[in-house]
């Protein structure tokens, strides 16, 4: 794997596809919860959890990319299913890779690009947007995955 661009400190792999990012948003995971009173009883409430109202959703802000990534009908697969995981890598100011993100069954919801302007030399994805059905994290040497 080949190291991202010095200020792109976190790197994206989707299937063969490599990408660079500055910013990636809500690598997160929460629940909904609901609290059932029951009669009679004043010192405490049962908390049950609700069913996900929402994809999750991972935002990737300013992004570099190969050039295949390009060549290949990217923008047709928004709205499908991928058939293999994304893996988010972090790494530090040497470039080593510090933790790592698993995420499952990823669709692309938004896929958009920067200006294409000649005359410039700036970032190419402005935005990509995936659901996902599932993330893991890795941290450290050892590359267990453990449910976030």
């Amino acid at each position: 794997m080949s190291r991202p661009v010095n200020a792109n400190r976190f790197s994206v792999w989707i299937g063969q596809f490599s990408m660079s990012f500055s910013k990636i948003r809500n690598i997160s995971k929460e629940i909904e919860v609901e609290a059932l009173k029951e009669g009679g009883v004043n010192d405490y409430v049962h908390i049950l959890q609700k069913s996900y109202s929402s994809p999750h959703k991972l935002i990737f802000e300013r992004g570099l990319c190969e050039s295949s990534i390009l060549s290949n009908p990217t923008p047709l697969l928004v709205g499908k299913r991928l058939p293999f995981p994304g893996i988010i890598n972090v790494h530090d100011a040497k470039g080593e890779a510090v933790a790592s993100y698993s995420f499952s069954d990823p669709i692309i919801l938004k896929w958009e690009l920067g200006d294409l302007d000649a005359m410039q030399n700036s970032i190419l994805i402005e935005t990509l947007e995936i659901a996902h059905s599932g993330i893991w994290a890795s941290t450290g040497e050892d590359l267990k995955k453990t449910a976030l």
